[in-house]
């Protein structure tokens, strides 16, 4: 790898909404001759054309079926300038041609987040179990100012540390809704996915009224509460009549267990923005 590739690499991942570095390093990459790295200049021009909404349906389809081509021929060389072992331990998803999206789990994000952010434009996070949250990572989100540049945030499923009572108890570690609603580096995400976790009714009231403090209460469109099976209709209820939640562009609960009444509620106040 040459320093003007690294140099494009470090430059792309420090600022993942850039899309000029990228299209300028697809001309370098095209202009070295070598295959992989022609390759690998057609992702990037294919992904971004993708992304942009005025695109046209058919060019779409076109794009989409170009994108698994070069994806299948070529990821596993384009994956060396991966970390080497998010590859054993979670996933990758390439997006306007880097990996944008990763998924690991939670403690070893913790540990190697630093190394994440350097080497990749992350704008994509799912963090899954394992993930008790030990007293020695209390703050850690805070300590991580890359991750202002998370838009997608997943927690879970089943992340048990999500569901602990807030505040919590002198004696317990912070736990992750805790990190979640009073960190100030989340400040641009703009859907977060909790579906599968032991949400409960006390747990809504909590984060409805933690929101309009949170560093993404300003930001937030989506949310998804799906398969949150121990909500019952009084939870709905608050979904339904929570001032901080009314600007969703969408909301999403399905598999939730309410009855015909409070799905009739959740659509008097979000209309089409609520799905089942």
């Amino acid at each position: 790898m040459t320093d003007d590739h690294t140099a494009f690499l470090r430059a792309i991942a420090a600022a993942p909404r850039d899309l000029l570095t990228r299209l300028v390093f697809a001309d370098y990459l095209e202009e070295t001759g070598d295959p992989n790295h022609i390759a690998r200049a057609h992702l990037i021009r294919t992904q971004v054309a993708l992304d942009d909404p005025a695109t046209d349906p058919d060019e779409f389809d076109r794009l989409k079926a170009f994108e698994a081509r070069l994806l299948d021929l070529f990821q596993m060389t384009w994956d060396l300038d991966v970390p080497y072992w998010l590859l054993d331990e979670g996933a990758v998803e390439y997006r306007r041609g880097f990996v944008e999206h990763v998924s690991v789990p939670f403690y070893r994000f913790l540990r190697s987040a630093g190394e994440l952010f350097a080497a990749l434009p992350l704008r994509s996070l799912h963090l899954k179990p394992p993930a008790a949250l030990h007293a020695e990572y209390g703050g850690a989100f805070d300590r991580l100012p890359q991750l202002a540049t998370v838009e997608m945030l997943k927690l879970g499923p089943n992340l048990t540390d999500l569901a602990y009572p807030w505040p919590p108890a002198e004696s317990d570690p912070p736990p992750l809704f805790e990190e979640l609603m009073t960190c100030r580096t989340l400040s641009g995400v703009r859907t977060l996915d909790l579906a599968g976790n032991r949400i409960t009714d006390a747990w809504l009231v909590a984060f409805v009224s933690a929101l309009p403090t949170a560093a993404f209460g300003g930001t937030l469109e989506v949310l998804d509460l799906s398969d949150s099976f121990h909500v019952t209709d009084a939870g709905g209820n608050t979904l339904a009549t929570a001032r901080s939640l009314h600007a969703l562009r969408r909301l999403v609960l399905k598999d939730v267990p309410f009855n015909a009444a409070t799905r009739s509620m959740l659509r008097r106040t979000f209309g089409d923005r609520v799905s089942f």
